[in-house]
């Protein structure tokens, strides 16, 4: 969803979920977002906060795919590169 909001594939205003980080630099991509401050639980638990550590932490050539396909495609092989650690803490691979 977040690929589609960004790119502008999916007709809504991004400025009202997501603000672009400013670009400091070469590292990540070029499509890093701001996380806005939050004091409350139920803020922090939302779509647009939640997903933002998750987008940034894509490695560029993810982001930058051409189109949804090719990004799902890229996040799976990203996902299959890296262990990562299940809710109820089992590694997996």
């Amino acid at each position: 969803m977040v690929f589609q909001i960004v790119t502008g594939r999916i007709s809504i205003l991004q400025d009202q979920l997501f603000d672009r980080a400013e670009n400091r630099g070469t590292r990540g991509h070029c499509f890093k977002l701001k996380k806005p401050p939050v004091n409350r639980l139920v803020r922090q638990q939302s779509f647009q906060i939640r997903a933002i550590n998750d987008w940034n932490n894509l490695p560029a050539n993810v982001v930058e795919a051409p189109s949804v396909n090719c990004f799902k495609n890229r996040l799976d092989e990203h996902w299959k590169s890296r262990k990562f650690k299940t809710r109820h803490g089992n590694w997996e691979t």
